[in-house]
């Protein structure tokens, strides 16, 4: 959630990320199917107070970026160094790093709790491989990357983010198949437009 979302122009200039959808800001609804997941860490990526506010309020950990314009490259980074940190320093239960990290964006508010937990069940069953939403072969978020990958990602610049790595190891790559509208991203004010024009609440 760090991004800077200059594409978007919401009311009052406010972020994308706080225009609303069915009634409820659009960061809560990724916020509220990840914490259908009571076993799974959570961290999030952010620089916007008001995101801050509400994760501390729900115990999801705070990785704050104050250099947003740095691109996607820059929060998978914190992302990954944050987790890898817990782990190192955290409890028993903790092994010294996970197995892997599960990525997502917080502009997919039609994504499906029932596609996250494929997505997790996938890579359960196969622990080497990256596992991603997908609809007719086109890649998506979110994305699970194994311990495997965890180095070529903290070398990551750019706005680009994992997608590069995606291509290099498209063998190694799964994709768990989900509807078109889950794997659609809110980049403008058009987009807002589109899933009310489309019927899709």
């Amino acid at each position: 959630a760090a991004g800077k979302g200059t594409r978007f122009s919401g009311e009052r200039g406010e972020s994308k990320l706080h225009a609303k959808i069915d009634q409820k800001p659009m960061y809560m609804h990724m916020m509220d199917k990840m914490q259908a997941f009571s076993s799974v860490e959570l961290f999030i990526v952010t620089g916007d107070e008001k995101i801050i506010e509400e994760a501390e309020k729900r115990g999801i950990f705070v990785v704050r970026n104050k250099e947003p314009e740095k691109g996607i490259a820059h929060s998978v980074v914190l992302g990954l160094k944050a987790v890898s940190h817990s782990f190192k320093s955290g409890t028993d239960r903790k092994s010294g790093a996970p197995d892997g990290i599960l990525f997502s964006v917080c502009d997919q508010p039609k994504l499906k709790i029932s596609t996250i937990q494929r997505i997790l069940n996938d890579a359960a069953l196969h622990k080497r491989n990256i596992i991603c939403a997908g609809c007719q072969g086109k890649k998506g978020n979110p994305v699970l990357w194994p311990s495997d990958f965890f180095q070529e990602l903290l070398r990551l610049t750019g706005d680009e983010g994992g997608r590069q790595i995606l291509g290099k190891y498209a063998a190694k790559v799964r994709v768990v198949e989900a509807q078109q509208k889950e794997l659609f991203d809110i980049d403008r004010t058009e987009d807002m437009e589109y899933l009310k024009m489309s019927g899709e609440k």
